[in-house]
C-alpha cells in the first residue's frame, strides 16, 4: 500500500519545523516526480529504496542528504519499495540546527556520513531500527531538541518577521530591510546567510508558489487576474517564472496535473504528481 503522512511537530519545535514526512511506496514501476523549489531547507532518509537519480544534478542522490534551498526544478526517478522519511524546516529553522551558514548548502544536496555529525548519523540509524512512525517522530524530535543549544533566538525572530511580509506580498528590499532595523547590504548579507538564498530570490519564489497554489485551487481564474493578484508585470512574466521554477507553462501544468488537495498542501506544493 502507497502511504503518504505529514505530521506536524511539536508546540516547542513549531517556530523552527514546517512538518515531517512519512513516504511509504509499495512495488511501484519506474516512476517520475519533479521537485520545484519551495523556499524551504530540509533533510531526507532514504531508509529502504535504491538511490534516486535528480536531472538536474545528473547523479544519484545520497542515500540521506541535507538539501538546501533550489531555486531550479528537478525531475526524481525511482522504482520498487521505498520509504522515505523528511524534516522540512521552516526558512529560518536549518541555522538553528546547523553551524554552517545556510548559504553554504544552497543548490545542494549534502550527503550526512560527509558532514562529520555524529548525532545526525546516529538519528539515521534510530529511523532505520525504528518500528513505527510514532517512534520515528520520537527520535526525530530528541536529536532537534538536544540541538536548541545552537539556536540565534534574536536573528530568527528577527527574520522570521521580514519572511512573515514576503508572505504578504511585500517584495521591496529596502522596505524589508527597515522593517528589522537593517541597511539593506546587512539585512542581504544576513538573510543570505541564513535562510540559504538572497531576499530577491526567496521573494520570487514565495510568489510562485502562490502561483501555482491559486493555479490549482481556482481553475477558472485567468493569466492575467494571477499576474495582477501576485504582483507580476503582466501574463508574460508570470509565464516566464512560472516555467523557470516549474518547468512547465501555467496551461501545461493545468493539463496534465493532478488539482490542489488540502491534505498534501506543502507536500504537492514540493512534488508535482503529474497524470
Amino acid at each position: 500500500m502507497n502511504q503518504f503522512q505529514a505530521i506536524q511537530p511539536s508546540i516547542l519545535l513549531t517556530p523552527y519545523i514546517k512538518q515531517y514526512w512519512f513516504l511509504m511506496l509499495e512495488n511501484m514501476p519506474h516512476t517520475s516526480q519533479r521537485i520545484v523549489p519551495t523556499g524551504n531547507c530540509g533533510i531526507f532518509f532514504l531508509i529502504h529504496g535504491n538511490a534516486m537519480y535528480s536531472s538536474s544534478h545528473r547523479d544519484l542522490s545520497p542515500q540521506s542528504y541535507l538539501y538546501g534551498q533550489q531555486n531550479l526544478s528537478t525531475q526524481i526517478n525511482f522504482s520498487g519499495k521505498v520509504k522515505l522519511v523528511a524534516i522540512i524546516f521552516q526558512p529560518t529553522g536549518a541555522m538553528s540546527f546547523f553551524r554552517t551558514p545556510a548559504s553554504e548548502f544552497i543548490h545542494r544536496k549534502i550527503a550526512i556520513d560527509s558532514l562529520n555529525d555524529p548525532q545526525l548519523m546516529e538519528l539515521e540509524k534510530r529511523l532505520i531500527d525504528s518500528p513505527d512512525l510514532q517512534k520515528s517522530v520520537y527520535w526525530i524530535e530528541q536529536f532537534l531538541v538536544k540541538r536548541f543549544y545552537q539556536c540565534d533566538d534574536y536573528k530568527t525572530k528577527r527574520l522570521s518577521e521580514a519572511i512573515n511580509l514576503i508572505n504578504q506580498g511585500k517584495s521591496l528590499i529596502s522596505e524589508l530591510a527597515s522593517s528589522v532595523c537593517l541597511c539593506p547590504k546587512q539585512f542581504n548579507r544576513i538573510f543570505t546567510e541564513s535562510i540559504g538564498t538572497s531576499p530577491k530570490e526567496f521573494t520570487r519564489i514565495i510568489r510562485f508558489q502562490k502561483t501555482l497554489y491559486q493555479l490549482q485551487r481556482y481553475s477558472q481564474t485567468t493569466l492575467s487576474q494571477l499576474a495582477e493578484t501576485n504582483g507580476y508585470y503582466d501574463k508574460s512574466h508570470l509565464i516566464k517564472e512560472f516555467k523557470e521554477f516549474s518547468a512547465y507553462a501555467p496551461h501545461e501544468f493545468r493539463a496534465i496535473c493532478d488539482p490542489y488537495s488540502e491534505y498534501h498542501s506543502l507536500f504537492r506544493s514540493t512534488f508535482i504528481d503529474c497524470l
